[in-house]
Parts: structure tokens; sequence; C-alpha cells
């Protein structure tokens, strides 16, 4: 969430996207081109700084992002909030003030950043624009239009069709107003388990076909975070989701792979670089088989999507 007078304060949903946009920058692509109707890839993306002066104090604003000598704005939204037109004006005229330049003529040239405000809560009280209009003294106008995308009019199919893994971490809030009031029936939290289940499998699938464990995990450990929260009045689900999920995950599950990788290349310093690597990617493919494990997945169709043998994870299930 941008900062400035009168904005409200940080959630663990604003923590999760501005880690992912912070460290996962190539995430916020799919997302930008499904909003601007653009087809940018992974290497045209430069995160700039988000900090942004002005006479009466500092302005963070969530992400912006430098594609092709274009600058996009992202904010993201977790309740909804008549006044984000107006913070939407503030935060782009303070980046649009930040890359002023002169003409010729002398002119002050001043260009806005194309803007989008993501909601990743559902709710009918959002419009499709948040809209501003802007009256000059000289009885000219204009009209200021960021577009809204919201979370919950996609749904799993078309969020992994159109790779925006962004979601993923927010897709189960659709459920978060009947679990907080505690209407849930056995049926409805075994769909929500089944639902789980499914978003877990199409995303191993998805970045398994493409050599990417590393997002795999990532992506698990936000979501475990926002399903931590969510999941703080019904102990019985959030136990069934741990189950699935492999337990609460504290922090990025590929940079504790990372560690784990860099103790093998030390060995392998010692021991030889191949025997480091092997160690490392063994416990990267443990880690991964003891979690499908989890979410009650059969062990021969483990054992051929992290290609190891069944009679050893077999072992890794036991020695749990």
């Amino acid at each position: 969430m941008a900062e400035n007078i009168g904005a409200p304060k940080s959630t663990i949903f604003d923590d999760v996207f501005r880690t992912i946009t912070q460290k996962l920058p190539q995430l916020i692509l799919p997302l930008i081109n499904e909003v601007f109707h653009t087809s940018y890839e992974q290497q045209d993306i430069k995160q700039l700084r988000n900090e942004h002066y002005e006479e009466f104090g500092k302005i963070i604003t969530d992400s912006i992002f430098l594609i092709r000598g274009h600058r996009y704005h992202v904010e993201c939204q977790s309740t909804a909030d008549k006044h984000m037109a107006l913070r939407m004006l503030e935060y782009d005229f303070a980046i649009a003030v930040e890359r002023a330049s002169y003409d010729e003529e002398n002119n002050v040239n001043v260009s806005f950043p194309n803007s989008c405000v993501l909601y990743i809560r559902s709710t009918k009280t959002v419009p499709e624009y948040h809209c501003a209009i802007i009256h000059f003294p000289d009885g000219n106008k204009v009209l200021y239009k960021i577009p809204v995308i919201k979370v919950s009019d996609y749904d799993l199919s078309e969020i992994f069709e159109k790779k925006l893994y962004l979601f993923i971490p927010y897709y189960l809030l659709k459920y978060e107003n009947k679990i907080k009031a505690k209407r849930l029936s056995d049926k409805e939290a075994d769909s929500i388990i089944s639902d789980l289940m499914d978003m877990i499998r199409k995303l191993y699938e998805n970045c398994m076909d493409q050599a990417q464990e590393d997002l795999y995990t990532d992506i698990m450990g936000f979501t475990a975070e926002i399903l931590d929260h969510m999941l703080k009045s019904d102990h019985r689900l959030r136990e069934r989701m741990e189950d699935v999920m492999g337990g609460n995950i504290l922090k990025l599950r590929s940079e504790e792979l990372r560690e784990v990788r860099e103790e093998g290349m030390e060995i392998g310093l010692k021991q030889g670089r191949d025997e480091g690597l092997s160690e490392g990617r063994s416990e990267e493919k443990k880690l991964i088989a003891l979690r499908m494990y989890n979410a009650h997945m059969d062990i021969n169709d483990i054992s051929a999507m992290v290609d190891a043998p069944a009679d050893e994870i077999e072992g890794w299930i036991k020695a749990e």
C-alpha cells in the first residue's frame, strides 16, 4: 500500500505483494500484459525506486517499473477505498513530476505513468475504473482514468493460462468471509481443500515444465503466509491446510534451498563440485516430494514428477 497522509496502514496482503514485486518482479509482467494488452517479455522489465519526495513529505508507492521506455505503476488493494482515485492521482503526479523535462520553448513536459489497481479481495463495490475529473481555471477538464483488476474475476484455468502467478497467494481469499463467519459446512471445507490441492498440482506442473523450482517454492511460501492469516479463526481447517502445505513457511523456501545449494557447493569445493551440487538438488527434491505427499498424491506419481525412486521417497517420508 502506498504511504501518504491518510493512507491505510500496511497489511500482510500488501507485505506479500511488495515482497513479490521486489524479489520476483517478473511476476508483474503478465499482469501488465493483461491490463494494458501488451506483450512484454521477462528481459524487458526494470524495477524503479518507489520513493518520491514532495513538499509535505515522502510518498512510497507499491511498485514502479520501466518497460521498453514506458513507466508502469501498480498498487495493491485489499479493501474498497472511495478515495483511491485521489490517492492514485497524488502518487502518479509525484512520479510524473520527478521525471519532468523542459522543451526548447522552456515549457514543462510532465508524463504520467501507466497505472492500475489490483484488488486481491472480492468486493462488489469496486468499479472497473477509478476516475477523477480534473477541472482547470480556463474551463478545460481532463478525465483521469485508472483501470482496476480483481483476482476474484479469474478462475484457476485462466490464471495458469495467462501465467498470472501473482494471483495465486490471494486466490483462496474468495472463501475468507465464510471462514471468518464460521459458516463452513464439512462439504464446503472439503471443497476448499480440493481447490487448494488442485492449485498446488497445477502450480507444480507449470513450474516444473519451465524448470522453475524456485518459483514454485516461493509462491507456495507466499500462499502459506496468506492462509496463515486467513485461518486464524478456523483451527480445524488450518490443520488440514497445513497438512497439504507442509506447515507454516515464514521465509522464502527458495532462499532456504539456495542455502542448501551453497552448502553443497562448499562441500563440492572439498570433495568435488559434482557431489556438492548433487546434495543440493537431492535436498530440493526431498522438500518438494514431501509437500506433494502431504497433498495426498500417489508416491508413484511423485516419483515420476520429481525424478526420484519411489523407495527413496518412502524413506524420506518415514524419516519425517
